[in-house]
């Protein structure tokens, strides 16, 4: 429930909502520190009752930049200090986000167990979302995961044949993206695909520009699901 906007509680989330704002101007600026110090704020007012999307969108934003930063204990810390404070929350979109992100956090760590049941999590919600994008970043972060592993062909195969595959042909994906996909796809059917070959692709394609009106944000609420997200909620693969 929305909070009335002249309340306290409605005057923090106008609050967040602007430094949120703010941090995204500054980072379309590069302006990294001024953007990280603006979501520090925004997560600072979680303990005076910020409303939970706002603080997981700050959150999801700060966390994105530690990881950039290589600080993953901090950014891993953020999510876990959420979570305890939002035991509960259950927006689907930015969960999936923040598991996303969790789980590419741990991919490298002891902890792979945890990560492989996050980015499946992730790619499932996304898959269904019709968050192409985001369904490809969490399907190549679990193609990185298993190729480390070594012994999860097996799991490796099915994940190119039930999401890798179908997103490569969304009519969404920009279409410098198919070709290096493709041959991802043609790599694991032959066994020479490697785990620096999934992670550059995976990098690639972060870098992509997926069209807007196609992939509504979490932020703004934006468009609904794609034809092929309603298609897709049949059954998550």
């Amino acid at each position: 429930m929305s909070e009335d906007r002249d309340s306290p509680l409605g005057q923090i989330d106008d609050q967040a909502q602007a430094l949120l704002d703010k941090a995204t101007l500054e980072l379309a600026r590069d302006e990294v520190e001024g953007a990280m110090d603006d979501l520090r704020e925004a997560i600072s007012l979680i303990d005076k009752g910020l409303r939970p999307d706002l603080a997981a969108m700050a959150v999801a934003a700060y966390g994105t930049i530690l990881c950039d930063l290589r600080r993953t204990a901090e950014a891993l810390a953020v999510l876990r200090a959420f979570h305890e404070h939002y035991p509960g929350f259950d927006d689907h979109l930015l969960l999936a986000e923040l598991n996303l992100l969790e789980g590419g956090l741990l991919i490298f760590s002891d902890r792979q167990d945890v990560a492989e049941a996050r980015l499946e999590s992730a790619r499932r919600e996304f898959f269904a979302l019709g968050q192409d994008r985001e369904a490809l970043l969490a399907s190549l972060s679990l193609a990185l995961l298993y190729l480390l592993d070594g012994r999860r062909a097996p799991a490796l195969r099915h994940l190119v044949e039930k999401s890798i595959e179908p997103l490569s042909r969304s009519r969404h994906l920009p279409a410098v993206a198919r070709r290096p996909l493709s041959r991802f796809s043609a790599a694991v059917e032959d066994g020479t695909a490697t785990a620096a070959l999934a992670g550059a692709l995976r990098e690639y394609i972060a870098t992509l520009q997926f069209p807007p009106d196609e992939e509504p944000s979490a932020a703004t609420g934006g468009g609904g699901p794609t034809d092929d997200a309603k298609d897709r909620r049949r059954a998550r693969p």
